[in-house]
């Protein structure tokens, strides 16, 4: 396999077609670096055990961003679904420590292997607290919470090789002839399953930043603070925007 050309060819193919999600998604490595020097610079140490975690969540989720765009870009886009369940659950386990420092402490001291933090039985918690951080009166609140539940699902169809993503994904049948199709790809579907990575990704990993910095603007040097909120506005304007592109699953 030649790997590297067929990445390149298959880089030039999707540049167009995934420009949009790409730029949300730089805009969005933008944001979570300018909300953390926003928030933690000029202070003598970080702001209480919750504030810690958080940011170093946030790091983490950039990265796993990044990864994503170099899946999407590629066009491995099942593994952009698959890596986007994680940034699910760590954008959400964000909004889950919130303030508390409990839940600050207790992620730092878990030490279960079979399990993360929160517990997959907290998951509506997380996702609930992940919606109210941002609209604190959002209407039908369970229904919502369902919603994202069901890209939750289609997320690990992909992370876990559910068969029914994999069945028909880089296959062709004619007759008595299967031909597998081995390495980058480039049809309708893995743009469109491309597009959903980056764009539901970027989406995750804002939310996660407009969390962490809403309790913490108030302290934060004005200069900074306006210059964080100018970007917040920008990036949830072009979130709102591609929204309308997007499928349900």
């Amino acid at each position: 396999m030649k790997w590297e050309s067929l990445e390149r060819r298959a880089r030039k193919t999707l540049r167009g077609r995934l420009a949009p999600y790409e730029h949300l998604a730089r805009a969005t490595h933008r944001f979570v670096a300018v909300d953390i020097a926003t928030c933690m610079e000029g202070r003598t140490g970080f702001p209480g055990p919750a504030a810690e975690v958080q940011a170093r969540l946030l790091v983490h989720l950039s990265h796993d961003l990044r990864v994503v765009q170099l899946a999407a870009s590629r066009s491995y886009s099942l593994q952009a679904l698959g890596l986007g369940a994680n940034v699910f659950e760590l954008s959400n386990a964000v909004a889950y420590i919130g303030t508390n420092p409990e839940r600050a402490r207790a992620w730092e001291k878990h030490e279960e292997t079979k399990k993360s933090y929160p517990p997959s039985a907290e998951r509506r918690n997380a996702i609930k607290a992940s919606l109210l951080a941002i609209i604190p009166d959002i209407p039908d609140i369970e229904r919502r919470i369902d919603e994202q539940e069901k890209l939750y699902e289609t997320l690990c169809m992909a992370k876990h090789g559910n068969p029914k993503t994999l069945r028909r994904f880089g296959v062709a049948v004619s007759g008595s002839t299967i031909r597998l199709y081995h390495g980058p790809l480039d049809t309708p579907y893995i743009v469109r399953q491309a597009r959903f990575a980056l764009y539901h990704s970027a989406r995750m990993v804002t939310i996660a930043t407009i969390v962490f910095a809403k309790p913490l603007l108030p302290g934060a040097q004005k200069v900074r603070r306006q210059r964080y909120q100018r970007l917040e506005r920008a990036i949830v304007a072009r979130v709102v925007q591609l929204s309308a592109q997007m499928p349900d699953r």
